[in-house]
């Protein structure tokens, strides 16, 4: 497994920026994509780019790994403003946290590209199921921001590991609570989440 992050950046960003990624222990994608071909790539758009914009560059990165499967995925909404954005609807197609954006890159990018699996992670849907158990106070949360630790990444522990294993269910992996510490009953609660997410189709 390699990795190219950069912090808080978009894929044009990215793409047009491949040398000096923030985390230095990334592979740039300029020579990883060209020296292996992948089982799978992950890509995760961010704010600022449009639809057009992520469609061409996740293209030019299917070009170069001409037998990979695609995962896209969508990451989460800054925790004060996440349902609003989760229905949102961009008429411009600016890149949003919401399930209508990303069905739209992966509907245009299953016509271009028809042989190829192409699928997208469940975080927001999750994340918008806890939500509104958390408002009906039903969950061991007292308000939804107690899963992130700013105002966009999520807590170390709760948060991380119900993203977390999200990801490994889009990449046909099983669950796992390796590293994490939760809450007894906060672990409960995601791992239900998280059995229920399990038993749906996978997109």
């Amino acid at each position: 497994m390699q990795w190219h992050v950069d912090c808080g950046k978009n894929l044009q960003f990215i793409f047009d920026n491949p040398t000096n990624p923030c985390v230095k222990t990334s592979t740039p994608w300029s020579e990883a994509l060209k020296a292996i071909q992948y089982d799978t790539l992950v890509v995760q758009p961010f704010f600022g780019t449009t639809l057009e914009q992520d469609l061409q560059v996740i293209s030019a990165w299917l070009e170069l790994q001409p037998t990979a499967r695609l995962v896209i995925h969508t990451g989460w909404n800054r925790a004060d403003s996440f349902e609003k954005t989760y229905h949102t609807t961009d008429e411009a197609n600016h890149m949003s946290h919401s399930p209508g954006y990303f069905q739209a890159v992966k509907t245009q990018l299953r016509a271009k590209y028809p042989e190829r699996s192409i699928s997208v992670t469940a975080a927001l849907e999750v994340l918008d199921t806890v939500w509104h158990v958390i408002e009906r106070g039903q969950a061991p949360f007292g308000s939804f921001p107690e899963l992130y630790r700013d105002e966009i990444h999520m807590t170390t522990q709760a948060g991380r590991y119900l993203m977390h294993n999200t990801l490994r269910q889009a990449l046909q992996q099983p669950f796992s609570d390796q590293g994490f510490q939760l809450e007894a009953a906060q672990k409960e609660y995601l791992d239900q989440r998280l059995s229920a997410l399990a038993a749906q189709p996978s997109s």
